[in-house]
C-alpha cells in the first residue's frame, strides 16, 4: 500500500502521544510538516488552473509561493483557500526548520502542539471549501 499524507499525519499524531523528549518533539514537528507539504502538493495538483507565479527558492518555498499567489481563474473561493494553505504551510515550515536545524534551541510541547494544529487546519482547508 502506498504511503499518503494521511499516513504521515497519523504517524506524527501517534508519535506526539509519547513525545516527552526534545528529540521526539522535533521528529513530530518534522513529520507533521511533511504531512502538510504532501497534502498541499496534492491539493495544488487538483486545481483547475495552476498559479502563474514562479517563485525563487527550493521546492518548498516554490510551493508556498504558488499557494500564496493563486491563479485568478480559479475563482475567489479557491484563491482564498490557496492563500490560507500557503500561510499555514509557511508557518509550519518555519517550525520544521527550527526543529531540524536549530539544535541549540529547546523544542517545547507548545510548539509541537501548534504544528499538529497546523496540520489539522491544512487537512481541513484542503477538504472543506467553507473553512
Amino acid at each position: 500500500m502506498q504511503t499518503t499524507a494521511k499516513h504521515i499525519r497519523r504517524d506524527a499524531e501517534e508519535q506526539a502521544a509519547g513525545a516527552v523528549t526534545d528529540a521526539r518533539r522535533r521528529s513530530v514537528i518534522s513529520r507533521a510538516y511533511y504531512a502538510s507539504y504532501h497534502r498541499c502538493t496534492r491539493w495544488e495538483g487538483l486545481l483547475p488552473h495552476k498559479s502563474r507565479h514562479s517563485p525563487k527558492g527550493g521546492t518548498h518555498a516554490q510551493l508556498i509561493g504558488r499557494l500564496q499567489a493563486p491563479n485568478p481563474d480559479c475563482g475567489q473561493e479557491l484563491m482564498k483557500r490557496s492563500r490560507i494553505l500557503g500561510e499555514l504551510l509557511s508557518q509550519q515550515l518555519t517550525r520544521r526548520v527550527g526543529a531540524d536545524y536549530k539544535l541549540k534551541d529547546q523544542t517545547d510541547k507548545a510548539s509541537m502542539d501548534r504544528q499538529l494544529e497546523g496540520v489539522q487546519a491544512v487537512f481541513q482547508t484542503c477538504a472543506d471549501p467553507n473553512s
